[in-house]
């Protein structure tokens, strides 16, 4: 749907990881241990279930995606500018260092899955949050609207995940640990 439509799009930690992992067979993962299924089954699982032709798109997406939007350039990176999983969190000295390092008016990151909008040296660190896997202790997905013109206000907006599909989901998937089902209710 993202291909099809033309969405722009920057590689994720996960998204890096699937696209550059081998093929496994179902034999190999009949030949793991439990404790191989928890730490490597979703890697296993999706190379199942992923196409050739959808990981070659993964493979394909941008660590960085720079845009101009009126009079504000805008850097998206999924972790850092420096590093695809390295996590920017509202209150890490992090943004300072790094708010002296870009030239880009606002930085848009992700990976912490906890949404924000800080203003650190006149530099505007935004992460929309996640939809999935919050660590916001909260279940719900946010996403930001920004409006982007004379300055940069944002909105985050929460709405309904359907997370008890996920559980089930998830329980019935022998690759995915059940541990995981606490860290969605509760959002850490």
């Amino acid at each position: 749907m993202l291909r099809e439509s033309n969405v722009l799009s920057i590689m994720g930690n996960h998204d890096q990881r699937v696209a550059e992992t081998s093929a496994i067979t179902k034999t190999a993962i009949n030949a793991m241990t439990t404790d191989e299924i928890f730490s490597k089954g979703f890697l296993a699982f999706n190379n199942l279930e992923i196409t050739s032709k959808n990981k070659d798109y993964l493979k394909n997406f941008t660590k960085q995606l720079k845009l101009r939007c009126n009079n504000f350039e805008l850097l998206m990176v999924h972790g850092s500018p420096t590093k695809i999983d390295e996590y920017l969190y509202p209150d890490s000295e992090k943004l300072i260092e790094i708010s002296k390092k870009v030239d880009e008016d606002v930085i848009i990151s992700g990976h912490t899955h906890s949404p924000y909008h800080l203003i650190k040296n006149g530099r505007h660190f935004i992460n929309p949050g996640s939809v999935g896997k919050p660590k916001d202790r909260r279940y719900e997905a946010t996403y930001m609207t920004l409006d982007i013109t004379e300055q940069i206000q944002s909105n985050i907006v929460q709405v309904d995940y359907p997370i008890e599909e996920l559980i089930k989901a998830i329980k019935n998937n022998p690759f995915v640990s059940n541990g995981l089902i606490d860290h969605l209710k509760e959002g850490y």
